[in-house]
């Protein structure tokens, strides 16, 4: 079968030798996807997800694959990435740093170490996990716990919502954007904000 409208068929496969190779992660689930794609960019992310929402075809995010609960494992379409999002900026001398989700989190604290700093998370797979994994996951570890786990060290976040709006949390603006645009998407996280809120 052909890649689909607007993604290339040099980042889409549907050859079973690659969709066996993605049919594991480091749990104890298998699941074989129906592809693989690699998307190198933002524009193939949203051709993708236009895709799955044309095809009703489920489709999962990975990068590292080191989790132990099957978390990055699909029937449907797997999307790995991790080549071309490995960029990363140090800012605020060493006391933040911006990271692509392919980046591995052992390598971002490589690139913090001339600052004598490091990333929050410290999980037992941070010479394997990537960036992407690590705060999807909202990863901790034997040394971070609660206090500097993925979450509580995380200052600003660009994501791809399913419909294709894309959204910068450290562009002013953004905010007011996103509760006007995805107002049910919005009204419903606060809502559960409010409810933790009240619970604690």
């Amino acid at each position: 079968m052909p890649a689909p409208k607007n993604i290339s068929s040099e980042i889409w496969s549907e050859h079973l030798i690659d969709r066996l190779a993605y049919a594991h992660d480091a749990s104890m689930y298998r699941l074989v996807p129906q592809s693989v794609v690699r998307p190198q960019n933002e524009i193939d992310v949203i051709s993708l997800l236009a895709h799955a929402n044309d095809t009703k075809t489920p489709i999962t995010f990975r990068t590292g694959g080191t989790s132990l609960s099957g978390q990055s494992l699909t029937n449907g379409i797997m999307a790995e990435v991790v080549r071309g999002w490995q960029n990363y900026e140090v800012m605020e001398g060493g006391s933040a740093i911006k990271l692509q989700p392919g980046v591995i989190g052992s390598r971002a604290n490589i690139y913090l170490s001339p600052y004598q700093k490091r990333i929050g998370p410290d999980p037992a797979s941070m010479n394997s996990a990537r960036i992407g994994g690590i705060i999807s996951n909202n990863s901790s570890g034997m040394v971070c716990g609660v206090q500097n786990n993925a979450y509580h060290t995380l200052k600003h976040i660009r994501f791809i919502l399913a419909n294709g709006h894309t959204y910068d949390t450290s562009i002013p603006g953004d905010y007011n954007r996103f509760v006007k645009n995805e107002a049910h998407f919005a009204s419903g996280i606060i809502a559960c904000k409010r409810d933790i809120e009240n619970r604690s």
